[in-house]
C-alpha cells in the first residue's frame, strides 16, 4: 500500500517534497538510500520544514495546496495569484539575464556580433 508523504515549510505551509512511498518496497531498497532516508535528511537540513503522512490518498499539487493547521488545504485565489505574478516575472527576469549575456559575449568577441540566440 502506497502512502503520501508530504515535507513543507512550517512557517508559511508551502510544500516542498511530496512523494507517494510504499513502505514495503522502499525497506528493501538494497541499491541505495531509501525515501524515508531521504526525508530524514531533508528534516535534517532544514529546521523550517516538517513532514505529513497521509494514508492512501492522493498527492497534492504543491502549486495548488499547502498545509494549514495540519491539514492539506486549497490555497486561496489570492495566493495562486501570486504564484502565477512570481512566474511572469522569472520568466522577464530570466529573458532579460539571457540578453544581457549574449551581449556580454559579444562584446568579449566570444560569439559573433550577429548571433541573435
Amino acid at each position: 500500500m502506497k502512502e503520501v508523504f508530504i515535507i513543507y515549510d512550517k512557517t508559511d505551509g508551502e510544500i516542498q517534497h511530496a512523494a507517494r512511498i510504499d513502505r514495503d518496497l522502499d525497506a528493501i531498497n538494497p541499491n541505495s538510500s531509501t525515501a524515508l532516508q531521504q526525508i530524514r535528511r531533508i528534516l535534517a537540513s532544514n529546521s523550517n520544514f516538517d513532514v505529513m503522512y497521509l494514508p492512501n490518498q492522493v498527492l497534492p499539487d504543491p502549486e495548488q495546496y499547502k498545509v494549514e493547521a495540519d491539514q492539506v488545504v486549497r490555497k486561496t485565489p489570492p495566493e495562486l495569484n501570486k504564484i502565477r505574478q512570481k512566474r511572469i516575472y522569472e520568466d522577464m527576469i530570466g529573458k532579460e539575464m539571457r540578453r544581457l549575456a549574449i551581449e556580454s559575449l559579444k562584446q568579449q568577441g566570444k560569439i559573433p556580433q550577429d548571433y541573435n540566440g
